[in-house]
């Protein structure tokens, strides 16, 4: 089984060449739907599944495991571990993600003279690789505590320094991360995007 921090790595880079063939227009469009997928989730992911519950517990028996009661200052954003938990993120997230990768919707405009370019696009690509895979290991980290048995994954034993460096710099544990950073940021975008 590869370390997570190799994983991590490959996908940040497979992201950046999908970058450097989607162009920095098409790629800062994706951008925005990840920062959408991350805002969505962190403020509306325990009241969506709230009501996934009520669906299915009616229907099926099944239920995703969430606190009942947080400490006054936390979020409920994943703060009580369980493998539903982060299978429920895990799909919205990529859900949100893929819907921003199929579009040209939220793509800024192609005016861009030599900001267009293959190697913005691969910067740019990069940055949204670390995005996705950060978040991806986020979720595995704190919504499942890096046990989910119905995927095949028991444990990832004791992590290496350079994974526990890795895995603070991940989104949601950067500034980046707060609810107030990612609705200011997708407010940027956003106007970014509505510019002429």
């Amino acid at each position: 089984m590869l370390p997570l921090e190799i994983v991590f790595f490959m996908l940040v880079v497979l992201w950046g060449l999908i970058g450097s063939v989607r162009g920095f227009a098409r790629e800062t469009g994706s951008t925005i739907s990840i920062i959408l997928a991350m805002a969505a989730l962190s403020y509306f992911g325990p009241t969506i599944i709230n009501v996934v519950n009520r669906f299915t517990g009616a229907l099926f028996s099944f239920k995703i495991q969430v606190a009942t009661s947080v400490p006054q200052g936390q979020s409920a954003f994943c703060y009580t571990p369980s493998a539903e938990q982060f299978i429920f993120y895990v799909v919205a997230f990529s859900i949100i993600v893929f819907w921003g990768y199929q579009g040209q919707t939220l793509a800024l405009s192609q005016n861009l003279g030599r900001v267009s370019g293959p190697i913005v696009g691969f910067f740019v690509g990069l940055i949204n690789g670390w995005l996705v895979a950060g978040n991806l290991w986020y979720f595995l980290a704190k919504c499942a505590n890096y046990s989910v048995p119905a995927l095949g994954i028991n444990s990832v034993g004791t992590l290496s320094q350079t994974a526990s460096t890795l895995y603070s710099l991940v989104p949601f544990n950067t500034p980046i991360g707060s609810p107030v950073a990612l609705m200011g940021l997708l407010f940027v975008l956003l106007i970014l995007r509505i510019a002429p």
